[in-house]
């Protein structure tokens, strides 16, 4: 019930407003739930979807996010020249255009349930925060991998394979790929994306950097 409580308080309030008591108290809850969530237990909801959330209250939070994404995306209207933009722990982040749906690096507990909410997904790498193997499976696929919903990165071979930098249309974005390092020793392993995110002049362009490590690239 507090950690209900907690993801209503701050579901409500402004995270504008960092000196508001009633956010530090939520806060305050969710670390109190944290101390209760062992590992095991967020590896065993990952794989299954199901947790025991008294045993492991910190979990709940995560699963009251989910259904709260779930509904919030289909309902929500994106004006002209805007985006909506959705976190999802731990890396994964979902954007909505005016004419399109899409995610980029999903995965996470009962990430399956977006795929039928998502036109088409990119993946930076191929590390498993960052893609979930049966996301991928669950893009609705008519004939086969190479006919489902476009998936964008540079170690899937669909149709938007992009090993090297490419240009892909989709829907009413523009997506250009490139090609970066992880780190020193991991080289040309990430796949950074440049979204024009809409048709019209003003359309909004996202810089998505995945783990690539040498901002210069």
């Amino acid at each position: 019930e507090e950690v209900r409580a907690a993801c209503r308080t701050l579901w409500t309030t402004d995270c504008r407003e960092p000196n508001d008591g009633r956010r530090s108290g939520a806060i305050d809850a969710f670390e109190r739930a944290i101390a209760r969530t062992d590992g095991g237990s967020f590896m065993s909801y990952l794989r299954t979807g199901r947790a025991d959330f008294d045993a492991a209250p910190a979990l709940e939070a995560l699963d009251l996010a989910i259904d709260r994404v779930l509904r919030d995306i289909p309902r929500t209207t994106v004006p002209s020249d805007s985006v909506a933009i959705w976190y999802l722990y731990n890396m994964g982040i979902v954007v909505k255009t005016p004419g399109s749906t899409f995610g980029i690096d999903l995965s996470l507990p009962r990430d399956v349930e977006f795929a039928p909410l998502l036109d088409f997904l990119l993946v930076t790498h191929n590390h498993p925060d960052h893609v979930s193997e049966r996301l991928v499976a669950a893009m609705p696929k008519k004939g086969g991998v190479l006919h489902g919903k476009p998936v964008v990165s540079s170690f899937l071979y669909t149709r938007q394979f992009a090993r090297t930098p490419q240009t892909f249309t989709l829907g009413d974005c523009r997506v250009e790929t490139g090609i970066t390092d992880h780190n020193p020793f991991w080289k040309e392993s990430v796949t950074p994306f440049r979204i024009t995110c809409g048709r019209g002049p003003n359309a909004p362009v996202l810089v998505h950097s995945g783990d690539g490590w040498d901002g210069r690239q």
